[in-house]
């Protein structure tokens, strides 16, 4: 059973108001069970999002809370516990990469899909 809430979210400086999200009353199976977290925070397109709500990511952008319109992640290649990588919202970091960026289309605009083959 999904209810539907309101709520302030806060990321690291970044402040939503009336953000609407799912609130999930049972998580019988695996991996929420047994995990060490609360919630997800999904970064998927909205086709995705529950009753066709704003993802966090629109409503950051509609609340002007970033610079640019992208959201990046970089994942270390020694993970700790304390330290696993780093998402990076309305931008990129630049120590974590080097060279250019190469920007391709996504070609479904639900799981983030690219074509490979653009790379081959």
């Amino acid at each position: 059973t999904v209810l539907l809430g309101y709520d302030t979210v806060n990321v690291q400086n970044i402040v939503i108001k009336n953000q609407l999200f799912g609130l999930s009353e049972v998580e019988p199976s695996n991996p929420f069970y047994y995990a060490n977290f609360d919630g997800i925070l999904g970064m998927a397109y909205p086709n995705l999002a529950v009753g066709s709500s704003p993802t966090v990511m629109e409503s950051m952008l509609q609340q002007g809370q970033l610079t640019q319109p992208i959201f990046s992640f970089y994942f270390s290649r020694q993970p700790t516990y304390e330290y696993g990588g780093e998402l990076i919202l309305g931008g990129s970091n630049s120590q974590f990469y080097s060279g250019e960026i190469i920007w391709t289309p996504v070609t479904r605009e639900l799981y983030w899909q690219i074509a490979i083959d653009e790379f081959l």
